[in-house]
């Protein structure tokens, strides 16, 4: 039996990367964060034909068209999304992140009671942040962030 020349070897080589470029790339795509009660785009490369979401308590899709995807971020927590074609090929899977979006955000922590803030110019207070069973009008944060939360707290708070 022959030995393959170096040139043989090189072109053999050259086909098995070649086809594994055809091949989606999607264990090594990064996570796809999407912050809480926000709606990020998703971009497919192929028709779109099949959309699945592994926890639809957690993130929510619509489907734009066959080549545009709005991921809505449900409830924090992880959990995945695949997107097929009418071929059976994986367009994209990967996991999908709901998370708090920290830009503009302040948190205010008294115990278990959890206050957050929107805050551009000045600081609104998000509708239903703070915990159950705690009022929300004490002066006097308390826990592991009271040193830092006390500050805030008096200036967020109007009238003081």
């Amino acid at each position: 039996m022959p030995v393959p020349s170096a040139r043989h070897t090189f072109l053999g080589v050259l086909t098995v990367l070649a086809g594994l470029t055809a091949v989606p790339m999607t264990a090594s795509a990064a996570i796809f964060n999407v912050p809480m009660s926000e709606t990020r785009p998703l971009t497919l490369s192929g028709s779109a034909s099949d959309v699945l979401v592994g926890d639809p308590a957690i993130a929510d899709v619509t489907v734009v068209d066959h080549h545009h995807i709005l991921v809505h971020g449900r409830a924090f927590g992880r959990t995945n999304l695949v997107v097929m074609d009418a071929n059976g090929r994986t367009l994209f899977s990967d996991a999908v992140v709901v998370g708090a979006g920290d830009e503009g955000r302040v948190s205010i922590f008294r115990g278990s009671a959890q206050a957050d803030y929107s805050c551009s110019s000045h600081c609104e207070k998000i509708s239903g942040s703070t915990g159950a069973g705690k009022s929300d009008n004490s002066n006097t944060p308390s826990g592991p962030g009271a040193a830092i939360a006390a500050p805030i707290q008096q200036a967020l708070t109007p009238g003081q």
